[in-house]
């Protein structure tokens, strides 16, 4: 598995081609601008997978922020596991077992 957080341009690609034949890439990040798109024919090639992200404008995310500081949305609920982010490979096998039952995984510093 492969996550692009850094949302620069030409991250997407780069997670692809760094990602194993069969793999998932995880795309997170958004480039204000992207100068290298991710090309269909690597995503074929590689037969990877490509999980994205709730992509909003920031007036969105503004609304999305004042509702958890005011207590109208409550988002711990959501969190069914933490790890300290050196467990980062224990919490993914977490996620990947059906027999466990998974909300988010909190990985904290």
């Amino acid at each position: 598995m492969v996550v692009e957080a850094a949302g620069a341009p030409g991250t997407g690609a780069q997670a692809v081609r760094m990602c194993r034949r069969g793999g998932r890439v995880v795309l997170t990040g958004l480039a204000g601008h992207e100068t290298e798109p991710i090309a269909p024919a690597d995503l074929v090639t590689a037969a990877v997978t490509v999980h994205t992200v709730f992509g909003a404008p920031s007036r969105a995310w503004t609304h999305a922020v004042r509702a958890c500081a005011t207590g109208v949305l409550d988002p711990a609920p959501l969190i069914t596991h933490e790890f300290p982010l050196k467990e980062a490979e224990r919490a993914l096998r977490l996620l990947e077992d059906p027999a466990v039952e998974t909300g988010k995984v909190l990985l904290q510093l």
